[in-house]
């Protein structure tokens, strides 16, 4: 397919890999037996008894039943389950306080149709002594804990938890930090862990421990464990499989010292990777990160990432990062902590994204406070990156970011419903729809960013920035960047932003606020536009409506081959400023051949070839509404009347395709915007067989 980078070659390389080793293509071991566990009449009643007897590469016939136990696996073997319904393995870790399975280092194990459930590793153990003293962590691996090649298929990994961490020590100057919870509610694995059709659900993770007691300066409660899900350290390859409903735990509560801070939320409640991870045709879904703990001082942040939490290298194709939350922060007397970031994904590592869906992910708000100042609100609904990211033939709809806190003292909004990019982010032929920013004037509804980030042959569209806060005598302004808001460097090739609004002023005592401004895009850094596409943006209203219903620059802003047209800014009846900048406000260089609907309320610097308009002589860029024209995603079609056809001479045609994939140009020159007319389509007329006279059809 045209278009598509080099990055395809890796994930084609990486899904055939996937492919041999689901196939069962690993090296085999000679002279295995079979071994059969059941009630009775079998070899063995207990699946441990039977893997202390095996031999490397025997095979572990395992009837259908309940077998409560917790097993360790020294050796390379198969377990399989036989029977319609799988096995059962339980490790009733409410009484053991153990793990289900435990798999040794330099170990190959297959596992198939199996339960493993109701495992708990062991709490950490308080600390000991005085200042400084942390208690320690809970044990890792609430389910599983893999440390050598683990191939798990057609089986659940449900209901397990890791421990709490322990108690922080503690004397008259100072306590010590609570213990983290255990990593990897589900799974923890450190080396090499295949995943096919299987499910990984309501695992959970432990909370952090109490930080120590002092009539001191410090104590800290501990972070909830990560991973609730899966914890991967090591090499991962998930295949259809599902990861639902884990959680993360619960930052740990600091009860005393003058400068105490609550515990901050685990993250990455479905899966933390800080290995290598590759998931094909997953479902990651209803995930919940973990709140952050109660201090005396300051509340803990919720946890972070409430789908996948990435500091390592993730490849994601064909996959639905979908309904997953982050954590909050708990209300706390004197300062509150922030919500959790990245509900979906929260990246600060290397990711590809290709052919996926993340969609109705939340971030939580911020905590209030009694003295002092809320928390803010979790910022990139659905994606949050600061590291680099590669996101193609994807869609991210429907997201949410959270608000601050509700007392006086508030902070900020949570921002880019979207996405939040601090970092690099390559966004090709990928929608990014009907999101929005936290309801207290949040900026960025599609997304927010301050990194570099390039949008080719992609469309921004239906997103809102937040409304404003309530206020007295008048209420706080919308949120900016209804679309985009870029505090960064932003490029758009052959991209569309359309019917994106900005939040409306909130509700005052006497008036309302101002309406955010920007709906399309809000441009406060370096942003460049090749045949783009900016139409039927909207800016909210208020006591002044917000300003540039396209752009808004307060930064630099150049266009080349762009049209922008068709927004609107209109102003309410409360509205003290008439002065109308509804295709664009402030100062924008034309590097020409550009379509302006009108250039009243900017600045525009233009070139002997653009076509500007005015208030008093609008341009009518004749433009169909938003939808399927072809391609991977929605278009502005360009009617065969439309003047932005045929503008561009071909020597100054400097992309070759338009954002559908279509070649450029189609007639004597190419057009301006994001869609190439096909001015030699035929017109379809309809025609009438008339029936005779005699009512016998005319062959």
């Amino acid at each position: 397919m045209k278009g598509i980078w080099c990055s395809g070659c890796t994930l084609g390389i990486a899904i055939g890999i996937v492919s041999i080793l689901f196939l069962g293509i690993h090296p085999r071991l000679v002279n295995a037996n079979t071994l059969t566990i059941c009630d009775q009449g079998c070899d063995y009643t207990y699946i441990q008894e039977a893997v202390t007897s095996a031999h490397s590469g025997d095979i572990l016939l395992v009837s259908e039943g309940v077998y409560t136990e917790n097993i360790t696996i020294p050796i390379s073997l198969t377990i399989q389950g036989v029977g319609e319904e799988p096995s059962v393995i339980n490790g009733d870790g409410s009484v053991t306080h153990q793990r289900v399975i435990t798999i040794k280092a330099g170990t190959i194990v297959t596992i198939t149709n199996v339960t493993i459930t109701n495992g708990r590793s062991a709490d950490g153990t308080d600390g000991v002594g005085g200042c400084h003293q942390p208690g320690n962590p809970g044990s890792d691996g609430g389910g599983i804990y893999n440390a050598g090649t683990l191939t798990l298929k057609n089986s659940q990994v449900l209901g397990n938890q890791t421990g709490i961490g322990g108690t922080g020590g503690g004397d008259s100057n100072c306590g010590g930090t609570g213990g983290t919870g255990g990593a990897g509610g589900g799974i923890y694995n450190q080396a090499t862990l295949f995943l096919d059709n299987t499910y990984v659900q309501a695992n959970a993770t432990g909370s952090g421990g109490t930080g120590g007691s002092t009539v001191g300066w410090a104590s800290y409660g501990g972070n909830g464990g990560p991973g609730g899900g899966i914890f991967n350290a090591g090499h991962l390859t998930i295949n259809a499989t599902q990861i639902t409903s884990n959680t993360t735990g619960t930052g740990g509560q600091s009860k005393s010292g003058d400068t105490s801070k609550g515990g901050d939320g685990g993250v990455g409640a479905g899966i933390y990777n800080s290995g290598h991870l590759t998931i094909t045709l997953g479902i990651v879904n209803g995930n919940q990160a973990g709140d952050g703990g109660t201090g005396q001082n300051e509340g803990g942040n919720g946890g972070h990432g409430g789908g996948l939490f990435n500091v390592g290298q993730l490849i994601c194709v064909e996959t639905q990062i979908e309904s997953n939350t982050t954590g909050t922060s708990v209300d706390n007397e004197a300062v509150a902590g922030d919500g959790g970031d990245g509900a979906g994904i929260y990246n600060t590592g290397t990711a590809q994204i290709s052919h996926t869906r993340i969609s109705i992910n939340t971030t939580q708000r911020g905590g209030n406070t009694e003295a002092d100042e809320n928390g803010d609100g979790g910022s990139g609904g659905g994606i949050y990156n600061t590291g680099t990211m590669y996101l193609e033939y994807s869609r991210v709809s429907e997201n949410r970011t959270g608000r601050v806190g509700e007392d006086t003292y508030a902070r900020i909004d949570g921002v880019g419903g979207g996405i939040l990019n601090g970092g690099n982010l390559n966004i090709f032929q990928s929608a990014i729809d009907h999101n929005q920013a936290g309801s207290g004037g949040g900026s960025g509804g599609g997304i927010y960013s301050s990194g570099v980030l390039s949008l080719t042959s992609s469309t921004v569209n239906n997103n809102l920035s937040g409304i404003g806060q309530r206020g007295s005598p008048q209420g706080k302004q919308g949120g900016d960047g209804g679309g985009i808001y870029n505090q960064g460097e932003l490029a758009l090739i052959n991209s569309t932003i359309s019917s994106n609004r900005t939040g409306a002023g909130g509700d005052g005592s006497v008036f309302p606020g101002p309406g955010g401004n920007g709906a399309g895009i809000f441009n406060a850094g370096a942003l460049s536009l090749l045949n783009a596409t900016v139409s039927a943006n909207q800016t909210g209203d208020g006591i002044s409506h917000g300003q540039g219903g396209g752009i808004y620059s307060q930064g630099t802003t150049k266009t080349s081959n762009t049209l922008v047209a068709g927004n609107i800014d209109i102003p309410d009846e409360y509205d003290f400023d008439q002065n109308s900048s509804q295709d664009c406000y402030g100062e924008i260089v034309s590097l020409d051949h550009n379509l302006v609907g009108t250039i009243d309320g900017c600045s525009f610097i233009a070139q002997d070839n653009d076509l500007l308009g005015t208030d008093a002589n609008l341009i009518d860029a004749k433009l169909g509404i938003l939808g399927q024209n072809g391609g991977e995603t929605q278009t502005h079609a360009l009617q065969l009347d439309s003047p932005a056809i045929n503008e561009i001479p071909v020597d100054a045609c400097i992309v070759t395709e338009d954002q559908r994939g279509y070649v450029r140009p189609q007639g004597d020159g190419c057009d301006i915007g994001a869609f190439e007319a096909d001015m030699a389509q035929e017109i379809f007329c309809p025609f009438i067989v008339k029936q005779s006279s005699s009512n016998t059809t005319t062959q």
